[in-house]
């Protein structure tokens, strides 16, 4: 036998698996590369875990957990993980049903008798935030000051519901808050203890815990920081945080929440009809299911739940469940981009086009500064925002001037806040109708219309 001839498919078979390989590293390198670069722009801080499949494409930290010492994020850095909470609640909520021990139609008087309007609300109602129970925030006293769980249950108790119960959508905090009391009534276990016993330890999530006293140490734990309103790093707001058991309470590592995705979409936590009713969405308005958001991202479906919390933190589980592809980001930086870092880390695992990070100005047509150029509302100014045109800029009542980066996109001129973009919106007729100002001083995201 010719040798050459017998070699030629081993050879094929170890191109292919090379160029496997290659292709990989070059989607690791990509991804990598996009968060050094939003991490160097100081648009986010955290731990980033992208995987499909069984493969994990990147796990990694950037920037720092605790910027006094420097001390750097890592894989395994802990975060609150806060109202991604919510889906492990569902979850849990699920698999009692499917042990016989509450159905989602059963009424909420049926396990809290004390509950108001408990004959009028739903356990189903509770879960896709259907209920008309209060999306208030609590008092600032609870928020930074030890309260009794009870206490807190007690406060949204008292609230008026906001509508007639399955007639609307309002998301609400309160609203799991009485799920987390329906699993300890029905399970006859602490909260924090039930979701240890059937989810985190079955799943070996072992860097996840519900911290049981507000001084509690917790070894690998991020600090949490937010810029201010001069654009300046500071530490986050204190909150006391053993309010939140049902809504937000869990801290947990990118790895755990891989883990607790994996499992979910792939039938071990609860059985595949269980699945189908938590990822329906069960009114428009707000897309929701039983603990999370359905929606479509590139056209890949989304099944995500994100978080906030005022101390600094913001962070999200997607699970994009037809390409088996799993993203983590949890961040110790209230105005990170977290929501954008996971649209362009999907589009590049998925070979799509993305919006890199533009920072370098570039020169328009003078004429299309009167485009930009006009009267836009805006929160923080009552006499409304004014863009004039300016010599290759745009001035703005607050920060001096903008400089165009990107088509309809536009930095603070020098760089001096490469943190903060404006966007521009343009509806179907090409004509600019907002303006999105996001990811510094106090935005999250501000959306001003344009007035004239």
């Amino acid at each position: 036998m010719n040798t050459r001839i017998a070699l030629l498919p081993f050879m094929l078979i170890s191109y292919q698996v090379l160029e496997g390989k290659t292709m990989q590293n070059t989607v690791q390198f990509q991804l990598d590369k996009y968060m050094q670069e939003l991490t160097r722009l100081n648009r986010f801080s955290g731990t980033v875990l992208v995987a499909k499949g069984d493969t994990i494409l990147l796990s990694k930290g950037y920037g720092f957990a605790h910027r006094e010492f420097e001390v750097p994020n890592r894989s395994n850095t802990r975060f609150p993980i806060c109202s991604i909470t919510k889906l492990i609640t569902a979850t849990a909520i699920m698999n009692l049903q499917e042990k016989g021990l509450l159905r989602v139609s059963d009424k909420v008087s049926s396990y809290l008798p004390d509950f108001p309007r408990g004959d009028d609300i739903t356990i189903h109602q509770l879960l896709s935030h259907t209920s008309g129970f209060s999306g208030s925030n609590m008092p600032l006293e609870m928020v930074v000051l030890p309260t009794s769980a009870d206490a807190v249950l007690a406060f949204f108790k008292a609230q008026p519901l906001e509508f007639q119960p399955g007639s609307n959508y309002q998301y609400s905090n309160g609203g799991y808050l009485v799920l987390g009391s329906i699993i300890e009534k029905v399970s006859g276990m602490r909260y924090d203890l039930f979701i240890k016993k059937n989810i985190l330890d079955p799943l070996q999530m072992h860097e996840s815990i519900f911290p049981t006293t507000d001084f509690e140490i917790i070894k690998n734990c991020a600090s949490g920081y937010c810029f201010n309103a001069n654009n300046e790093l500071v530490n986050g707001y204190y909150v006391y945080r053993q309010n939140f058991n049902g809504s937000g309470g869990l801290h947990a590592t990118v790895g755990d929440l891989y883990l607790f995705g994996r499992a979910l979409t792939s039938g071990r936590l609860v059985m595949k009809e269980s699945l189908q009713s938590m990822f329906t969405a069960y009114h428009p308005q707000g897309s929701y299911g039983y603990g999370c958001f359905v929606n479509n991202i590139y056209g890949h479906r989304l099944i995500s739940h994100g978080g906030m919390l005022s101390s600094g933190f913001k962070s999200t589980l997607s699970l994009f469940t037809d390409d088996a592809i799993i993203i983590a980001i949890l961040s110790n930086c209230w105005q990170s981009w977290v929501d954008e870092a996971r649209d362009a880390l999907l589009a590049i695992v998925c070979g799509l086009p993305y919006d890199y990070l533009h920072t370098d100005p570039i020169t328009i047509e003078p004429d299309l500064f009167d485009e930009y150029a006009g009267i836009y509302n805006h929160p923080l100014f009552p006499q409304c925002y004014t863009l004039e045109k300016a010599h290759h800029a745009l001035s703005t009542p607050d920060q001096g001037k903008i400089v165009p980066v990107s088509q309809d996109q536009f930095m603070i001129s020098g760089n001096k806040a490469p943190n903060m973009v404006y966007q521009f919106i343009r509806d179907e007729v090409n004509k600019i109708v907002q303006l999105r100002i996001k990811g510094g001083g106090p935005y999250f995201e501000v959306r001003c219309e344009k007035i004239m």
